[in-house]
Parts: structure tokens; C-alpha cells; sequence
């Protein structure tokens, strides 16, 4: 077996942090906004993909987006569920959220089980 991915979003992400952080290599940078950039559409389309399938993936976060080349690829689908398109909306069950990658305002508002108190 191999891996199916180079890297995570969220080390490319690191990687553009760490040269924005230096002033010798922040110009260098535009190469990866861009790579991002154009990996932006297939994203979208993959997401898009997903749904059409009826999975709601619920933990889209950059450590689990990977790619290899030119291709990127959504990963840890523990936490899917299923749905049918105009059938479902985000209100028909408590929401879920990362404590890590949550809003502020969200995050105070988790419970033990990981959804959110409603106001």
C-alpha cells in the first residue's frame, strides 16, 4: 500500500506561514497562492461532488484536504452522514464542531458531546 497524498492543506498552509514570517522569502510566496489558488476549483467541485452523493462530510478542516500532484482529495469521512439534496437543512440536528478550528463564539458554546448549546 501507499500513501495517497504528498501533504495536507494545513502543512502548505504552514509552509506559506513560515516564509511570510521572512522577509528574504516572502516574495516567494505568490508561488503557492497560487498553487492554492488553482487547486481552489477542484475543491469546490469535489465538495459539490460529495453532496450530489447524499454525504455531508462534517469535518472539512485543512488537515484533512491532501494532494498529490495536481490532485487534491478530501480524507477522514468518520464523521459523514447521509442526506438527500432539498430534504435536509442545517437545523434538522445539532451542529458539530472542531474545538480547534471552530469560531471563538462556537467553540464556548460546545457541549460534552461536541454539539452546540442552541440559544
Amino acid at each position: 500500500m501507499f500513501l495517497v497524498g504528498q501533504d495536507n492543506l494545513k502543512d502548505v498552509l504552514d509552509y506559506i506561514g513560515e516564509k511570510l514570517r521572512n522577509p528574504e522569502t516572502g516574495d516567494v510566496v505568490s508561488t503557492e497562492y497560487r498553487w492554492i489558488q488553482e487547486r481552489f476549483a477542484c475543491l469546490s467541485s469535489g465538495l459539490a461532488y460529495i453532496h450530489e452523493q447524499g454525504v455531508l462530510h462534517q469535518d472539512i478542516k485543512p488537515s484533512n484536504i491532501i494532494h498529490r500532484d495536481d490532485r487534491v482529495y478530501f480524507t477522514d469521512f468518520s464523521s459523514y452522514s447521509r442526506f438527500t439534496l432539498g430534504q435536509t437543512t442545517s437545523t434538522e440536528s445539532p451542529a458539530r464542531t472542531s474545538l480547534m478550528h471552530g469560531a471563538p463564539e462556537v467553540v464556548h458554546s460546545v457541549l460534552a458531546d461536541g454539539s452546540l448549546q442552541r440559544h
